[in-house]
């Protein structure tokens, strides 16, 4: 249903729509899910968005246009729009794949990005905030790769902590999605998004699979006593040609003095 912000990834194998234009009140971002078993393929395309595939479990072979990527744990792969591609599961058990989408017209080549190189890389592996709201950002599609709108990474936050804080919004800049993973039972998050303290849009337990659509407002989490909350954040510009940055977020002005919401925050 249109206007929904909480949403969960379907458990089963093949290819999930999870978040679209049509059942949350974004107009750019997209949020698919790919599931194979084991020697399955799947043939896809991007048409007119441009996307982002993760691997988050299982070995993946990702073939366009006579070449071939193999994607490890956590590794990423930039599509532009109008690929034709093909996925398969090169490993034993389950491959599960996260897929970020944004509408597009990029006229821009497939790139690979590996999470071993992106996380000992310091431009792109940051540990930010402070005490109780500390964590790692690592970028995995971010201003060096030549996409129109979308920017993707990984937070991987402390035991009991909060991450995006100080709390932040970009409504007139960006759409976000967060997608919870790697959350070990019966460990669960709470996910806020508001407009102010008096207008709550959605104070919700998150757990594995679940993904938060932020079209506007404020959206901190937390994770509860001995469970760090973990999640991939994909982001899709409004305006490619101002909006693909890191420092376009403002931070509510209550706690401003807690830092800034850049790139850092998330």
């Amino acid at each position: 249903m249109k206007g929904n912000i909480l949403f969960r990834t379907p458990e089963g194998l093949g290819y999930h729509k999870v978040i679209t234009q049509n059942n949350s009140e974004l107009s750019y971002l997209s949020y698919h899910r790919l599931r194979l078993g084991e020697g399955q393929k799947m043939s896809l395309e991007t048409a007119q968005q441009e996307a982002c595939l993760l691997c988050l479990e299982g070995i993946a072979a990702i073939s366009l246009n006579g070449h071939t990527w193999k994607l490890n744990q956590k590794d990423a792969l930039y599509l532009p729009p109008g690929s034709k591609y093909q996925v398969k599961n090169m490993g034993e058990g389950i491959l599960d794949c996260p897929v970020a989408l944004a509408l597009s017209t990029a006229d821009s080549e497939p790139v690979f990005i590996s999470f071993e190189q992106a996380n000992r890389d310091p431009e792109r592996h940051k540990v930010v905030g402070r005490s109780e709201y500390q964590r790692d950002v690592i970028m995995m599609v971010g201003p060096a790769v030549k996409a129109d709108r979308l920017l993707v990474g990984y937070t991987i936050g402390r035991k009991g902590q909060w991450t995006s804080w100080p709390p932040h919004q970009h409504v007139e800049s960006q759409e976000e999605i967060y997608l919870y993973y790697g959350i070990p039972e019966p460990g669960f998050g709470i996910q806020l998004v508001y407009t102010s303290l008096d207008e709550v849009q959605l104070c919700a337990v998150v757990r594995n699979g679940d993904a938060v659509a932020v079209s506007s407002g404020y959206h901190p989490t937390v994770g509860i006593p001995g469970f760090a909350n973990t999640y991939i954040w994909m982001i899709a510009a409004k305006d490619p040609r101002q909006h693909r940055r890191t420092d376009v977020a403002t931070t509510q002005p209550e706690f401003a003095s807690m830092g800034t919401a850049v790139f850092d925050n998330r």
